[in-house]
């Protein structure tokens, strides 16, 4: 069975059981899916029809969503409000490519969403949304699969976007440091942490102790060592300045506080 177009009555006409099964009676099985899907023949505008997480699968192919875009609170599988029910939207075969997804308000944030409660996901917030402007985040499940890990966050309503929060450090994906420290003399080694594992470093600063307050500057690649340059020429091999292996560099030892001498600043570069 399936849909037939309606004769319009004209005097005369005359409804017998075959016309009325045919015109009628099949149009309205048609209309309300007892016999397959059904199709509509044009745009359709609803106002408060599907309520969240009531039906299976909304087919938006056919219809123009390149400029108004797919909007609504009922849609978790392709953008819902935070801890909303939602509504599946599925396409089978169709990618999406050439189309607009997107909340109604700069101030509301969606989910992009690969699956059911734990699945992986995004989260887009609208620019001017209250706690979280602009930003882009990704979850996935954790590996009981019973709960998410926050994969990463760039924060928005910036011009220099980073990376702010995940299970990667922010340094880890920067890499290196630009940055000083301040000798205390401690007479004993002492590390500079920098949050991620050295593979170069060098330092600037004054040679140990010394009365004659030469300059020096120290490079180091090596977890066991490094050569330091000093501002009256000499050359040499220090045991004391060199990396360590998880986790920033040492300086300093128990005789001269090389790279360590109180109070005085030294500058370094350091790369992960």
């Amino acid at each position: 069975m399936a849909w037939s177009l309606p004769d319009l009555p004209v005097g005369g006409s005359i409804a017998t059981v075959a016309n009325w099964a045919v015109k009628v009676i099949n149009s309205l099985r048609y209309m309300k899916g007892l016999d397959g899907p059904v199709t509509i023949g044009d745009d359709l505008t609803v106002d408060n029809l599907i309520t969240p997480g009531d039906v299976d699968g909304v087919d938006v192919s056919a219809h123009d969503v390149a400029t108004t875009g797919v909007h609504g609170v009922g849609a978790d599988h392709l953008a819902k409000a935070e801890g909303a029910q939602y509504t599946a939207i599925n396409k089978a075969g169709d990618t999406g490519l050439g189309q607009t997804f997107k909340r109604a308000g700069d101030d509301a944030d969606m989910q992009l969403h690969g699956g059911d409660v734990f699945g992986s996901h995004f989260k887009v917030f609208g620019k001017n949304h209250a706690t979280d402007p602009g930003a882009l985040m990704g979850y996935v499940p954790d590996a009981a699969k019973t709960a998410f890990v926050q994969a990463f966050e760039f924060s928005g309503a910036t011009d220099s976007p980073e990376m702010t929060n995940g299970v990667i450090p922010t340094a880890r994906l920067k890499e290196y440091e630009i940055s000083t420290y301040t000798g205390n003399a401690s007479g004993a080694a002492r590390q500079i942490t920098t949050g991620f594992q050295c593979k170069f470093v060098a330092i600037y600063g004054t040679d140990f102790n010394d009365a004659d307050a030469n300059i020096a500057i120290w490079f180091s690649f090596r977890v066991a060592g490094s050569l330091y340059m000093r501002s009256d020429n000499t050359i040499n091999a220090s045991a004391n300045i060199h990396l360590d292996a998880a986790d920033g560099f040492w300086i300093g030892d128990a005789v001269q506080n090389e790279a360590n001498k109180n109070a005085f600043t030294f500058e370094y570069v350091a790369i992960g």
